[in-house]
């Protein structure tokens, strides 16, 4: 009677064990997760995935800095941004006699700029720069013998009609193809290797002015009022 009337406290005995001891497992697995951060500690919000975009660490592959435009720019400039060897602001040239600043100014704002700018540096201790003529701006070609000085292109400060312009003597060499770094000119000088203004103009029509472009030594003719020609200045 004794031995069967304790089977049922056994068995709650074992039933109550077994739920103490699943109490306490169930417990302990939150206390290891009490250190940790889970989705259950924070109320996220649903809509900001909707508000602010996929935000799942993801690179955007079709734009490094926010805006196309910005990197289209980057990609066009980046091969004629060139650095020269020249530590200083300006650049005597021992063959001509002229000082050239070492880098450059620009873009200007048409022809007129190019020769305000000039006129307005300050530079090396001196004030009285100068936009160079189209024979002073040959003298800094370097790698192309049509368009150095004394080459078979005609246009000179003394020569500066259309006619000067004669064939494809003006024309230049291969692009990016000059011995500094690429650039047409000589290895002292550095700045953006492109079109930079004469103070020659073809006077013919009195509306366009003689340029170099260091990216291939061409010499030609520009509007006088083009935004995107370069400024080199010079004295002597």
């Amino acid at each position: 009677m004794c031995r069967a009337g304790r089977e049922p406290t056994r068995v709650f005995a074992i039933i109550l064990a077994l739920t103490i001891s699943f109490i306490s497992c169930t417990s302990d697995s939150d206390d290891d997760d009490s250190d940790s951060v889970g989705e259950d500690d924070f109320d996220f919000d649903d809509d900001a995935d909707d508000d602010g975009g996929d935000n799942d660490g993801a690179v955007d592959d079709d734009d490094d800095t926010g805006n196309d435009d910005v990197d289209d720019d980057l990609d066009d400039d980046v091969d004629i941004d060139i650095e020269g060897s020249w530590e200083e602001d300006t650049w005597p040239d021992a063959e001509t006699g002229l000082t050239w600043q070492t880098t450059n100014i620009g873009p200007a704002l048409g022809w007129e700029d190019a020769k305000s700018l000039c006129e307005a540096l300050e530079l090396g201790g001196f004030d009285d720069w100068r936009l160079p003529g189209i024979s002073e701006l040959r003298t800094i070609i370097r790698g192309c013998a049509e368009t150095e000085t004394g080459g078979d292109c005609l246009v000179t400060d003394e020569c500066h009609v259309s006619d000067c312009d004669s064939g494809d003597t003006c024309d230049g060499d291969d692009i990016m193809e000059g011995p500094t770094q690429g650039c047409y000119w000589p290895s002292e000088l550095s700045g953006r290797c492109t079109w930079y203004w004469s103070d020659t103009a073809l006077t013919e029509d009195g509306w366009f002015t003689w340029y170099v472009s260091f990216s291939n030594a061409e010499i030609a003719a520009e509007m006088w009022d083009n935004v995107y020609l370069y400024v080199r200045c010079v004295r002597g």
